[in-house]
């Protein structure tokens, strides 16, 4: 976390992973969770929006 600028996690579940990450995030920054719960994979298309959507986010500031 310390080098990065944000995070992108994808989880096929209700995002513990998610959870634990942000409770040892003191750094900041922003954690982006892509998930499902429904048994569906999450698509290379998912992950490439958001990946996409944070980038923008990041080059705004």
């Amino acid at each position: 976390l310390k080098k990065s600028q944000a995070v992108i996690i994808a989880e096929m579940n209700l995002g513990q992973m998610a959870m634990e990450i942000s409770r040892i995030n003191k750094f900041g920054r922003h954690i982006e969770l892509v998930n499902k719960v429904d048994g569906d994979l999450i698509s290379p298309k998912e992950i490439l929006n958001s990946i996409t959507a944070v980038w923008r986010r990041i080059i705004e500031f």
